[in-house]
């Protein structure tokens, strides 16, 4: 075989080589191509059928607007606002209380029986749209039935001074708000108080009054004569 020969034969291999490897890559890309094309169809097609369905889903919701944290009556109102909720059953201390059927976007009701002291209470949403039934959060209501007291130690009634100040102490219940003659006074953890005032000559009237967070008052009246 001639040179001339040798050598076209060599480079109608090299050119058949590199047909052939490029058939193989044209091949290989385009099935990877195929199959990331039909994967992307498919994602496209769950997520619109995703879609559809959280957007023909019920959701429901309670809210409570009204629903006091003490109280001195064991009888109190709650109010609140609905959505997509037929029937709302109310639990007291863990117990099912009271059931209320909803027939309108907001609810009023009464509950009763509150212990003395702290109460739980919650709710839970039933819906005819769906079986998945609702809880709200835990509402924390005190129910303090008995009237704050008040001991004052100083100064005794009907008394008589020669100064034109006076102490005013004694003792109360803790957390409760104190006014001495409608002027504030600070109350201590343990319930005692201790205040200064200003007297008038004469006869002086001073009035102690307390309130609770159940917004239950008691108050007390003094009579103290300031005599130069």
């Amino acid at each position: 075989m001639s040179r001339y020969l040798k050598h076209k034969t060599k480079k109608t291999l090299y050119l058949l080589a590199i047909v052939i490897f490029l058939i193989i890559i044209s091949f290989t890309l385009g099935f990877q191509i195929i199959i990331k094309g039909s994967v992307f169809i498919a994602n496209l097609f769950n997520k619109s059928k995703t879609n559809e369905i959280q957007t023909t889903q019920v959701l429901s919701d309670i809210q409570i607007n009204e629903i006091p944290e003490s109280t001195n009556s064991s009888k109190i109102k709650i109010s609140g606002i609905v959505s997509s909720v037929d029937n709302i059953i109310i639990f007291l201390n863990n117990q099912e209380e009271k059931r209320i059927n909803v027939n309108k976007s907001n609810f009023e009701t009464y509950i009763d029986n509150l212990k003395d002291g702290e109460n739980k209470i919650y709710f839970v949403g039933e819906s005819s749209k769906s079986k998945v039934r609702i809880k709200t959060e835990i509402y924390l209501v005190y129910l303090i039935s008995e009237k704050p007291k008040i001991e004052i130690s100083e100064p005794q009634d009907n008394s008589l001074t020669q100064r034109n100040e006076i102490k005013i102490s004694g003792k109360t219940n803790p957390n409760v708000d104190l006014k001495i003659n409608n002027l504030p006074a600070v109350v201590s953890n343990n319930g005692e108080f201790s205040q200064y005032i200003k007297l008038n000559e004469g006869k002086n009237e001073i009035i102690i009054k307390v309130t609770d967070l159940a917004g239950s008052t008691e108050e007390k009246k003094l009579t103290v004569t300031y005599e130069k």
